[in-house]
């Protein structure tokens, strides 16, 4: 087996891990039953600072499932490099199959922060829904994140194409 081939076997069980480790994180954060701090990680990037023992269950289930719009198209990334690995590891290396799947990535890129521009906003207000009057919140967030997805997502389609 060839070090292209260990190694991308390597990755494409990382990423098989990762499939279902990420939604998974998600899921647990919004039942209370793992703990992130604020702004510990992407995967916390809460718009605003939450108190997860004050909210209401219909509150936390509206969010988790908010929060899954973007944690689905990263799974899907995660999906597509699976089959990219697994066709590495293969020594499939200049197929055409690999191309549309290097495609797919870059889309899923350009999604990703798509999904999160759209989820932020409705998180913020799903968050503040029970706030006090003028204590709502409507975050509107467009930062380095979404711009590196979408350059990045965009360069990547372009080198499919040539």
């Amino acid at each position: 087996m060839s070090n292209i081939s260990k190694l991308s076997s390597k990755l494409a069980l990382l990423f098989k891990v990762l499939m279902i480790l990420y939604p998974t994180m998600v899921i647990l954060m919004w039942s209370g039953m793992l703990n992130i701090p604020f702004g510990y990680t992407a995967f916390s990037r809460l718009p605003i600072q939450v108190d997860f023992d004050a909210l209401d269950a219909g509150i936390k289930i509206s969010a988790c499932l908010v929060q899954m719009i973007p944690a689905l198209v990263l799974t899907l990334g995660f999906y597509y490099l699976v089959q990219l690995f697994n066709l590495y590891s293969k020594n499939i290396i200049f197929a055409r199959e690999n191309i549309k799947l290097i495609r797919k990535i870059g889309y899923t890129l350009i999604l990703q922060a798509i999904a999160y521009i759209i989820s932020q906003p409705l998180l913020s207000l799903i968050l503040t829904i029970d706030a006090p009057p003028g204590q709502h919140a409507l975050v509107l967030s467009f930062g380095s994140y979404e711009i590196t997805n979408l350059c990045v997502g965009t360069v990547v389609i372009l080198i499919s194409i040539i």
